[in-house]
């Protein structure tokens, strides 16, 4: 299954400007497919083998693709109102059951989090090289 799967899709990776979002058959099943795999866990895009870490290259392809099937549209549920996006929450419809089924948490603003996390540290690179320019010193920040 999973070697039709890379097949159809490595095809449509060449057929690019064929495909859109009326694009049904063969094409879209195995994209969903794909990403329905990657969604449980069930198919990886790199994989720890004997020789170390293989990539699935069929996999990147598929959710690139999905970008060319999926018309851009309003996805309601944010928490700051809706946002207009080519991929609707992973979480919709879930319930306290399937969370816990699932094992982990999800929080609030998780995305908005971590850009204010990384515009915070990309302002803070900047202060350390402005202050460099102003002493002549060449300190960098910790972790860099």
């Amino acid at each position: 299954m999973t070697a039709d799967l890379a097949k159809v899709i490595d095809a449509a990776w060449d057929a690019r400007d064929t495909l859109n979002t009326s694009t049904k058959g063969e094409v879209r099943d195995a994209v969903e497919a794909a990403l329905e795999g990657l969604d449980t866990g069930k198919m990886r895009v790199a994989e720890k083998g004997a020789g170390g870490w293989v990539v699935n290259q069929w996999l990147k392809k598929a959710v690139l693709r999905s970008f060319r099937l999926t018309d851009t549209a309003i996805i309601p549920g944010g928490p700051e109102g809706p946002w207009f996006d080519k991929v609707p929450s992973k979480f919709k419809g879930w319930d306290d059951a399937r969370f816990r089924k699932a094992g982990f948490r999800r929080l609030n603003n998780a995305s908005k989090n971590l850009m204010a996390a990384q515009k915070a540290t990309q302002e803070f690179g900047q202060q350390i090289q402005e202050l460099n320019a102003t002493t002549g010193s060449n300190e960098t920040p910790i972790g860099s």
